[in-house]
């Protein structure tokens, strides 16, 4: 039975690390391999690929499920031009048997848009297509490995493979990509006990995005990230840095103009009620990512795992 599993379990990691592969979506081909081609966070929705929340050398050891609302607020269009999208959002962490692994599921359920006309004429989309709109969502797959626990002088480390699916529409207006990706990435985590104070635990994470730009191509990204999260009785603070880049930023005098290069301050409250903790969150991109986003929603857990 437990040679079953583990074959199960191999199998299924494997899936999610090579799948990007199987999936397919037509994207216009360029003319130069060096040409920039605006497939970036810097021209798209703010769900075409925003930066992955840290997994903080953490997994879950109880089914979680978070369900929230986002509202993004974009300045691509300029600061007087504002655009809008609202999308009900999820997050699925599943135990593999194991307190020490998930699968996780989690992203934009579907999203309403009203874009304004200097956002479209910023991402060089057609004005034919109406600016308040709606369309699906993005859907994220990984396996997250918690590799080793932490004890009083090592911190824990988790692993997680990471697919972005090719659900998500609209790639002709601006809104996703309309192609796969996918991330790995590895992150490690220490908790300090501050006696009556509760506790502060301060992690980061190192990492390689890549999706597709066109037949053929894709960008790569190396993603780092930092976060330090403070806890007393009921209640969770988190302020995060994270942050991806790609080819195109590399050589900012050549091509500054790649958009492939999100840097973004995040921040979370949460309050724990027993199996029940009601949130709040925002994000403000600070480069190539012109939006900031509010969540509001409520994860519940599930002890499944004896």
């Amino acid at each position: 039975m437990a040679t079953s599993r583990s074959v199960s379990f191999i199998s299924l990691f494997l899936v999610l690390m090579f799948s990007p592969g199987l999936c397919r979506a037509q994207v216009p081909v360029e003319p130069s391999s060096y040409a920039v081609t605006m497939i970036s966070p810097a021209y798209f929705g703010p769900f075409a690929f925003p930066v992955p929340d840290i997994l903080g050398g953490e997994v879950s050891d109880k089914l979680r499920v978070e369900a929230g609302v986002d509202d993004a607020i974009g300045t691509i269009g300029g600061k007087d031009a504002k655009d809008f999208t609202v999308a009900p959002t999820f997050k699925v962490n599943f135990p593999l048997w194991t307190p020490r692994a998930n699968l996780s599921i989690w992203g934009e359920m579907h999203e309403f848009y009203n874009d304004s006309p200097e956002a479209r004429a910023a991402r060089r989309v057609s004005p034919e297509y109406p600016l308040k709109d709606n369309d699906s969502g993005s859907i994220y797959i990984s396996t997250d490995l918690l590799i080793l626990t932490e004890t009083g002088r090592r911190p824990s480390v988790a692993l997680r493979a990471a697919l972005l699916t090719a659900t998500g529409d609209d790639y002709e207006k601006a809104r996703h990509y309309d192609a796969p990706g996918y991330f790995f990435d590895i992150s490690a985590g220490k908790t300090f006990a501050l006696g009556t104070a509760g506790n502060i635990r301060v992690s980061g994470a190192f990492g390689f995005v890549c999706w597709q730009i066109d037949r053929g191509r894709q960008n790569d990204a190396w993603m780092l990230a930092a976060k330090m999260s403070y806890s007393l009785g009921l209640l969770t603070f988190s302020a995060e840095y994270g942050r991806y880049c790609g080819w195109g930023r590399l050589d900012n005098a050549r091509k500054p103009e790649a958009g492939d290069c999100p840097k973004v301050l995040k921040c979370r409250l949460d309050l724990h009620f027993g199996r029940f903790s009601p949130f709040v969150a925002a994000q403000y991109g600070l480069q190539d990512y012109p939006f900031t986003r509010l969540r509001a929603g409520l994860s519940v857990d599930f002890p499944i795992l004896k």
